[in-house]
């Protein structure tokens, strides 16, 4: 499995926003955040200061509304 290490990101915690950090993925899964080797294989990948986002719902509907 191929790690994908995401550098220069902005992680926001719930608290404050962390710049210039760096974490990383394996299998669709964050496995460290901050200061971390490198996996040997790993894509390295520049944020360039971006927000990643972990996913997007689709939360656009329009519920069929009728008058009582």
């Amino acid at each position: 499995m191929t790690a994908t290490h995401i550098t220069n990101a902005r992680i926001f915690d719930g608290a404050q926003p962390l710049d210039a950090t760096t974490f990383t993925l394996e299998g669709g899964a964050v496995t460290a955040v901050g200061a971390s080797d490198t996996p040997r294989d790993a894509e390295i990948v520049d944020a360039k200061g971006g927000f990643p986002l972990p996913g997007l719902i689709d939360s656009h509907v329009h519920p069929r509304w009728t008058p009582a």
